[in-house]
């Protein structure tokens, strides 16, 4: 696995972000861990942190995993729920989202979204403050299905665990 760590400051936040990828891998994989201290209020309005991946599409269509099933929408940027993945798929191929615990995704014909976190003041004024770690995975595919991309994000949710040691009573 080769790896690349960087560091910022946003709105006071620490970010850092850690991008991997596996060898003979298709997927790249990021961890985001960030100590959020950046509120909200009426004046301001509510701060927003997203990642964004610029792609280049040509009549993609773009799909997202819901509850017992799969829906097409329009690429037109607007934010909607999904699950763990989303998918912008044209003739030459496609790009998929995974993620391990967002919901809010964006695709429009050159960029794939998702929505981190959202630190709004009502009715909580201390949403999303603190340290925390996001995992989430590019994979840049030929023609995935909507079940084969399931069975990817269900495999990145919960990937295989080993023990060395296991006793039973």
């Amino acid at each position: 696995v080769a790896a690349v760590h960087t560091s910022r400051t946003y709105r006071g936040c620490a970010l850092g972000l850690t991008i991997s990828l596996a060898a003979a891998s298709d997927q790249v994989e990021f961890r985001l861990d960030y100590d959020w201290k950046d509120f909200g209020d009426p004046a301001k309005g509510v701060p927003v942190l997203k990642v964004a991946f610029p792609v280049c599409m040509t009549d993609g269509k773009a799909t997202f995993e819901i509850p017992c099933g799969t829906i097409e929408r329009p690429a037109n940027g607007d934010e909607v729920p999904a699950l763990r993945w989303c998918d912008l798929s044209g003739p030459e191929g496609g790009v998929a989202l995974l993620n391990r615990s967002k919901y809010g995704h964006a695709v429009s014909p050159d960029e794939i979204r998702l929505t981190i976190l959202r630190a709004s003041y009502d009715p909580d004024v201390l949403p999303e403050v603190g340290r925390q770690t996001v995992d989430f995975a590019l994979v840049v595919h030929r023609g995935l299905g909507a079940a084969e991309l399931t069975r990817r994000a269900q495999s990145y949710n919960h990937p295989p665990v080993s023990y060395t040691h296991l006793t039973l009573p």
